[in-house]
């Protein structure tokens, strides 16, 4: 009888975006990747109030194989939101009148921000093993 691979919990909330995140993670994913992969949403409601369901926490049941891919992939889609944001307050900035040296400033800082993330690169499959407890072979 064949060993079952242990499996992994990484559960990540996002707010109103958690659902967007899923979404993104298994579309970067192939489909044998996406198979290997299982997700529990968790909804963020009282119940009293009529709405669209949500969900506010998202659990990935992943395997050490995965664990790195769909973290790679968590980080991804933070850091392109992040990306998001600045550029959006650089837009309002240019729109509203304010200084050309603030909104130069404002680009400088975000190019200086996405060379940072560009050049500290993500989680090291060693550091994960570690994180996962695995011992290093």
């Amino acid at each position: 009888m064949a060993e079952e691979e242990r499996r992994f919990a990484i559960e990540v909330s996002a707010g109103t975006e958690t659902d967007e995140l899923i979404s993104y993670i298994f579309n970067e994913m192939t489909d044998d990747e996406a198979d290997a992969v299982d997700v529990e949403r968790v909804s963020d409601h009282s119940g009293d109030i009529a709405f669209e369901p949500v969900s506010a926490t998202a659990i990935f049941a992943v395997t050490s194989a995965t664990a790195f891919l769909v973290l790679r992939l968590i980080e991804q889609w933070v850091e392109g939101r992040r990306q998001d944001k600045q550029i959006e307050a650089l837009v309002r900035a240019s729109q509203t009148g304010v200084s050309d040296d603030v909104v130069k400033a404002l680009t400088e800082l975000s190019k200086k921000h996405a060379d940072i993330s560009v050049s500290r690169g993500s989680i090291s499959a060693p550091t994960l093993g570690k994180l996962l407890g695995q011992d290093e072979r």
